[in-house]
């Protein structure tokens, strides 16, 4: 059953895989660099699902041409077919070849092809390029003409918000943010993002913090009616949701307790528990701004 990435159709099992000749000629050099020759023998037995004797002559024996490394049980089990009466060997052969097409299906299909797929974040890789040609391709398509989308975003820069749009389109918000950097907007990397996302100009992005007194109390403050205790938790809130800032956010928490009585439930509240209660409450508006 294929799986969807980006819209499109990819091998959602092994076979599939070995279907599709392009894509299997990445996985193929993958399997080589993360899991060993080995491994990419065992994708060369299910490939050619060899026969009787020609299982051990290819792929069992010493000086087979694609040798796969067989232990404990298999390994006992090969030698014993192997010291035994030749005239039964391809049979038996037969019956082990089952069992191992089985054990490395197994293998590739509960384990390597999920790794594979997780490449597709990791800038440079075959994947992410393959995926990087097809998010360049509809990008447009979801969020406008990338000519119009800049102009939209007040920037110069088409190449860094197209690039900006690619990457929002493969979900990746860390090249994402790495490409607002050089997009000539003088934005905060969040706010460009929302509004690529939602098709619209740039906001003050006040409107995204849901931040007031009627939160302050939900969330446990005491010293709710201090309107500059407001004003340091919309702070707060602005610079975690901006990847570029979110380091600074901690600093404006500590500002945040001194505000608030020494006996407030807030004084013993650590800053990661203190976003995620946000995040619960809504003051937060998405988790995609928590990376």
């Amino acid at each position: 059953m294929p799986i969807k990435l980006l819209g499109e159709s990819f091998p959602g099992n092994i076979d599939e895989m070995l279907a599709n000749r392009a894509l299997s000629v990445v996985f193929n050099t993958f399997v080589i660099k993360n899991a060993g020759p080995n491994a990419a023998a065992k994708l060369s037995f299910i490939d050619e699902n060899p026969k009787g004797y020609k299982i051990y002559t290819e792929f069992l024996a010493p000086d087979a041409s694609t040798r796969i490394q067989l232990d404990g049980q298999l390994k006992g089990a090969l030698d014993k077919i192997m010291a035994g009466a030749q005239s039964e060997a391809a049979s038996k052969l037969d019956v082990m070849g089952r069992v191992l097409n089985k054990e490395f299906r197994d293998l590739f299909n509960k384990r390597l092809l999920g790794a594979f797929y997780d490449t597709r974040f990791e800038k440079g890789s075959p994947l992410n390029k393959i995926c990087r040609k097809i998010a360049e391709k509809k990008c447009e398509s979801r969020y406008g003409k990338v000519s119009v989308v800049t102009e939209r975003l007040g920037g110069t820069n088409k190449a860094a918000v197209k690039d900006i749009m690619t990457a929002l389109y493969m979900d990746d918000e860390v090249e994402a943010t790495n490409a607002c950097k050089k997009s000539g907007i003088k934005w905060k990397a969040f706010l460009i993002k929302e509004a690529i996302r939602e098709q619209k100009g740039l906001s003050s992005g006040a409107d995204l913090v849901k931040m007031d007194a009627k939160k302050l109390v939900i969330c446990g403050f005491e010293n709710v009616n201090d309107a500059s205790l407001l004003k340091l938790m919309k702070e707060m809130i602005e610079l975690q949701m901006d990847y570029n800032t979110r380091k600074k956010a901690p600093k404006v928490f500590e500002q945040v307790k001194k505000k608030e009585p020494k006996t407030s439930p807030i004084q013993k509240m650590k800053y990661p528990a203190m976003v995620k209660l946000l995040i619960a409450k809504g003051a937060i508006p998405d988790r995609k701004y928590i990376v």
